[in-house]
């Protein structure tokens, strides 16, 4: 069975630490496909290096201050999202920032795994119709 790679959006927060404690735990089930942090960018290309990734994206910064992120702030986000081949994203950002990245992750048909409650309260008919839509799922975390 081939692993599932995984897209963790938060990868610094209590959601995230859980997560990836889990692909540690189990490196013949899941890989990370990309990493996502607001600003604790030295975790972030700590925990890049350690799982093998050059995916990722720090979302605080809106300009780039600091060479070492190709991909930074809303956009980059997005773009993290859009080129990733994950076949599940975890939606671990906090508050109403968690949303427009849940709704990418369902636009671009892959398993949202959501702990970010904020989506489905602000937008939830919404993101449950584009996933039937997109014929893929919303797993909650």
């Amino acid at each position: 069975m081939a692993r599932k790679k995984i897209l963790l959006l938060g990868c610094t927060g209590s959601i995230g630490a859980s997560t990836l404690d889990i692909i540690r735990n189990n490196p013949d089930l899941f890989e990370v496909a990309g990493l996502s942090a607001h600003t604790q960018g030295d975790e972030l290309l700590a925990l890049a290096k350690e799982f093998g990734t050059d995916n990722i994206a720090l979302t605080g910064i809106e300009q780039l201050r600091d060479e070492r992120f190709r991909l930074y702030g809303q956009k980059g986000l997005t773009e993290l999202i859009q080129k990733s081949d994950a076949d599940i994203v975890v939606n671990g950002i906090a508050g109403a920032g968690g949303l427009l990245p849940s709704i990418e992750a369902v636009s671009s048909g892959r398993t949202l795994a959501l702990a970010n409650k904020e989506t489905i309260v602000m937008a939830g008919e919404l993101i449950l119709d584009l996933a039937k839509k997109k014929g893929c799922r919303i797993l909650p975390v």
